[in-house]
């Protein structure tokens, strides 16, 4: 494939880079897969454990901003994560209609196992470039999933879910990180 592929521009040859972003993304994607496999992880099962262990205890919705997932598709994550054995959840103390996820020793544990396999998988999918381009291309990406983040169906909510940490809002397993 080539940046001049019929797929990639259009008949005026206007350049289509939604395409080969999702060309990208269904790469990584499988690189991921592949190396989440031996843990019977999917990427968004990662993405959520990764949230957790990076910013504590989280309600539900709060932990869907962080990872960019909408209500419906976190829910079936948790579900997955807590059958798993990986994650816990309680209702908050504080507000009836919050339910709180951490970690369970198992999760921080999978954390630790699957983190080598997980940076091997971001590892071969940048491989082709030099540092200097990937260093750039994560500087771009970066730069177009913040302008753009309000175009999303699921926004990244980061700022305003980990602007609650010091809400008040506890569960059995404590006050947020």
């Amino acid at each position: 494939m080539s940046i001049s592929d019929p797929v990639l521009t259009g008949p005026d040859g206007d350049f289509f880079v939604g395409h080969l972003l999702r060309r990208c993304q269904q790469i990584a994607t499988a690189i991921m897969i592949r190396e989440l496999d031996e843990f019977d992880l999917t990427p968004t099962m990662w993405a959520s454990l990764s949230a957790l262990h990076q910013f504590g205890v989280q309600d539900q919705i709060g932990l869907a901003g962080i990872v960019a997932l909408d209500r419906t598709t976190i829910m079936v994550v948790l579900k997955n994560l807590e059958r798993h054995g990986l994650i816990k959840r309680s209702p908050s103390e504080t507000d009836r209609r919050a339910n709180m996820v951490c970690l369970s020793d198992a999760g921080q544990k999978m954390i630790a196992l699957a983190l080598p396999n997980v940076r091997r998988s971001q590892q071969k999918l940048v491989e082709p470039l030099t540092r200097r381009e990937q260093s750039l291309l994560m500087g771009l990406l970066g730069k177009i999933a913040e302008k753009n983040n309000d175009l999303s169906r699921s926004p990244m909510r980061v700022k305003k879910s980990l602007g609650h940490l010091t809400d008040g809002v506890t569960s059995k397993f404590g006050r947020r990180k």
